[in-house]
């Protein structure tokens, strides 16, 4: 067993492999450094009911800071793989604690213990979020030789060193982040509070889960329709829409949203920015990484 690293006012507890440790981030903290991504790919961009080209939900954003992670629902670990990006990844960012924003995330962490990987994984979220994963972790007896950072952070704004988040509106205590100037949003309802956090973004990455606003909004969901009005209060230049339910195909939720820049990726598919702004990649090259 190897020892995490242990952070300023922690407190340890235990799981099987691990010994744990969890960190609460004050309010309102200044940046030390911001994250600018300016690559995203969409490594798992589909609903919980799979759909042949997109199943969970999964963002990774990388740039200087390296590489994050918003959720790792799908088989994320093949997808940063695929990437060459396994050994960038720093920071896990959970939205909440739904398994379809991730269930894959004991998958990756047992494929990075077959990697030379020292240096911590930061795990951030809510407490609830969290415990899934630790509770997962320790159904599936995984262990790592590297250490885990587990940040737990309030369902209210806030900030760290490379992110912002802020509160949703879901059927439990859910997250939506900005890195830079671009902004993932876990499931919500329609809220102010995605145009305050998304406010000037070049990228919001917003779910859009069907047409039927009653059914969407009473389970915590968004419509196509919210996410294209959402992105045009916020003044966003670019709307990715995710989380589509199977029986939407992505050429109606596009038309639904009514924004002009919107696009619906599935899964492997890549944002890179450019001087004109957001160009998108279908699926993503094979790598050979080397951690």
């Amino acid at each position: 067993m190897v020892d995490a690293i242990r952070l300023s006012g922690s407190q340890p507890s235990r799981a099987r492999g691990f010994t744990l440790h969890r960190r609460r981030f004050p309010l309102e903290r200044r940046w030390r450094r911001r994250m600018e991504p300016d690559t995203v790919t969409f490594a798992a961009c589909g609903w919980s009911l799979a759909r042949p080209r997109a199943h969970g939900t999964s963002i990774a954003l990388h740039g200087d800071a390296g590489t994050v992670l918003v959720d790792a629902g799908g088989d994320v670990a093949k997808q940063l793989a695929r990437l060459d990006a396994t050994s960038s990844l720093e920071r896990v960012y959970l939205t909440h604690e739904h398994p379809d924003h991730l269930w894959g995330l004991p998958g990756l962490i047992h494929s990075l213990r077959f990697t030379s990987r020292e240096r911590p994984l930061a795990l951030v979220g809510p407490a609830p979020a969290l415990a899934r994963v630790r509770g997962a972790l320790d159904a599936l007896d995984v262990t790592c030789p590297f250490p885990l950072e587990w940040r737990e952070i309030e369902d209210e704004a806030g900030s760290d060193d490379i992110a912002q988040w802020a509160p949703m509106d879901h059927s439990v205590a859910t997250l939506g982040y900005r890195f830079g100037d671009v902004t993932v949003l876990g499931d919500t309802r329609p809220t102010e509070q995605v145009t305050d956090l998304a406010e000037g973004s070049s990228l919001l990455v917003h779910e859009a889960t069907h047409t039927d606003a009653d059914r969407c909004h009473a389970s915590g969901h968004s419509t196509p329709a919210d996410a294209g009005r959402a992105a045009s209060r916020a003044g966003v230049a670019t709307l990715g829409l995710i989380h589509i339910h199977p029986s939407l195909s992505a050429k109606r939720a596009v038309e639904e949203a009514g924004f002009p820049d919107t696009i619906a990726p599935e899964d492997g598919d890549q944002l890179r920015h450019t001087a004109e702004g957001w160009e998108q990649r279908s699926g993503v090259e094979d790598g050979t990484d080397t951690p």
